[in-house]
């Protein structure tokens, strides 16, 4: 069990690894898979009603976390709390197995197969209530030269375009990056001057990126089912898609869900079609107030039944201690996902499964 006074990397112990285990891909056909509904321009998750509901509910949360900061100003008790400083690890700038590097939130530095994949980049303030709460954990200056960003949505918080702006000008990207993005953002990245842009426009679709450091190597980044919505202004509310993304290269896969609520039936396609994921990124905050996140961030207890779907080798938690995006102190999501993990320990269902959780800046590799 952790210390909740500290992001120290902690490896849940009662984890039983196997040698040997490999489960092998699934040759299952799946003639009609799950995708987005499409209505009157605006996208919709399946079983969902008129998508300003997520605005709605989005309005809602802003104004509770506008309270709570109010509070926090206040009241001691209810302050968001001190996250420690993040680890000045550098990453390697070429890794032929697998790994990942917190940066912070949603962004990931994810190693594989010799290429870099960076997630969701955003390495600054969101303005407003939302200052950074947590130190970078990699400066864009440490990063290696980036094959490929993904963009899981269009919220500010993770598409951000001062962030891209910075990357580009550090030349941790270039021009001919490869961006995998939404459908409707083309125009918005190549304004900034990217020129090899992949947009999407459903899911399950790989998109290849072959390179000559490590001949031979290919990376496939497939656009994923995840129940969340997209917007950045109040009127474009759904009008591109948003997607978790699984990447493959040589013998190894990775998933990142982006942001996602709970949903029983995504994860087990997921599962059916990449059987064997032997690292998986799951976003655990904002947890609270729970009757407006629930439709669209999985807190700690959903978590652990997504894992229970998707049977990753290994598992790290991102999206928290790093903007305090809803009622949450820094340790809520951790102290929940203790508890959860704890419940969980003895099921068979999760005996493959080890889930370390890592500080800010910190590393795994898988």
């Amino acid at each position: 069990m952790m210390s909740l006074n500290t992001l120290a990397p902690v490896r849940f112990q009662y984890t039983a690894n196997r040698p040997g285990f490999r489960q092998q891909p699934s040759r299952v056909q799946f003639p009609t898979p799950i995708q987005p509904l499409l209505v009157k321009g605006r996208f919709r998750n399946n079983g969902e009603g008129h998508p300003f509901r997520h605005q709605i509910q989005a309005f809602c949360i802003a104004w509770k976390t506008l309270c709570e900061n109010l509070k926090r100003l206040f009241v001691k008790s209810a302050a968001y709390g001190t996250v420690p400083p993040a680890l000045s690890l550098k990453p390697y700038p070429i890794n032929p197995g697998l790994s990942t590097h917190w940066v912070g939130h949603a962004t990931s530095l994810i190693q594989m197969g010799g290429f870099n994949i960076l997630t969701d980049p955003i390495f600054g303030d969101l303005g407003g209530l939302y200052k950074r709460k947590s130190q970078l954990g990699i400066r864009p200056s440490h990063l290696p030269p980036i094959d490929a960003v993904v963009i899981s949505h269009t919220h500010r918080d993770h598409l951000d375009i001062p962030s891209l702006r910075q990357l580009l000008e550090k030349g941790a990207l270039r021009p001919d990056t490869l961006i995998v993005a939404p459908a409707g953002t083309l125009r918005l990245f190549q304004k900034l001057g990217f020129s090899n842009v992949k947009t999407f426009h459903q899911w399950w679709e790989p998109i290849k990126l072959t390179k000559s450091t490590l001949p031979g190597r290919t990376l496939n980044i497939t656009p994923v089912a995840t129940r969340h919505w997209s917007g950045r202004n109040g009127f474009d509310t759904n009008k591109s898609l948003w997607a978790g993304f699984v990447f493959q290269a040589g013998d190894k896969t990775a998933y990142f869900p982006g942001d996602s609520a709970y949903d029983e039936k995504y994860f087990t396609e997921i599962h059916a079609r990449f059987p064997k994921i032997d690292l998986a990124l799951m976003p655990i905050g904002p947890c609270e107030p729970r009757a407006l996140m629930e439709h669209s961030h999985m807190d700690p207890a959903e978590v652990v039944k997504a894992l229970k779907i998707l049977k990753p080798s290994q598992t790290t938690a991102v999206h928290y201690a790093t903007y305090g995006l809803g009622a949450d102190q820094y340790k809520t999501p951790i102290q929940r996902l203790n508890q959860e993990w704890a419940r969980a320990k003895n099921d068979p269902v999760l005996e493959h499964t080890q889930f370390t959780l890592l500080p800010i800046g910190g590393r795994l590799d898988a």
